[in-house]
């Protein structure tokens, strides 16, 4: 039993009494982050006349892993008010940001996906959201690698104290790099502009 009704909720409320719930149930518990920890960009900068202003971060409500370093699928969350497409579009725009192929919105009554892999769109029960081997097997089934390649894919980076975080940009260039020396590729052209990082 709930002490308010669904549509007096906030977002916050929506996420911890139902979204989080039917994700953690789903075998997300130790291959999801949160809002809080999921800021994958600093703002755009803006300039207004000589001085420069950031806008705000873009934060993802939810991101999935399949494995450390690579995220799979983003869900966007809204209050009750609103459909439960209502956050899909910007899903979307994460989703391709950061090179996911699931993005998912959600208002605490279903989800609704979005899969790039099909590029069908569906509304899945809240009790229903994919667990993390369902997902993974649509991705082994656009990209099917042998137990040797999905090895190399799946292996973390190497970090330790003196290494920094890859920004989300440079993880994308990591894990399309490693995808293709796990295809037996051996020549690759690493093409980002000056000073994000390549080396």
């Amino acid at each position: 039993m709930t002490i308010l009704d669904k549509k007096q909720m906030t977002e916050e409320d929506i996420k911890l009494n139902f979204i989080t719930p039917a994700l953690l149930s789903k075998g997300w518990k130790d291959k999801i982050t949160m809002e809080t920890k999921v800021q994958f960009t600093d703002g755009k900068i803006n300039l207004k006349g000589n001085v420069a202003v950031r806008g705000d971060a873009k934060k993802a409500d939810y991101v999935l892993y399949m494995s450390k370093d690579y995220p799979i699928a983003i869900v966007e969350a809204k209050d009750n008010n609103k459909s439960a497409g209502h956050g899909l579009q910007q899903a979307i725009d994460y989703a391709q940001i950061l090179d996911l192929p699931f993005a998912y919105s959600s208002n605490g009554d279903c989800f609704i996906e979005h899969d790039f892999i099909t590029g069908q769109e569906r509304e899945i029960a809240l009790n229903a959201f994919p667990s993390t081997e369902e997902l993974l097997s649509r991705i082994h089934a656009a990209k099917p690698y042998n137990a040797e390649q999905l090895k190399i894919v799946e292996q973390p980076y190497y970090f330790d104290q003196y290494t920094n975080e890859p920004r989300y940009y440079q993880r994308i260039a990591i894990n399309r790099t490693i995808e293709a020396v796990a295809q037996g590729r051996n020549r690759m052209l690493l093409v980002m502009a000056t000073g994000t990082g390549k080396t």
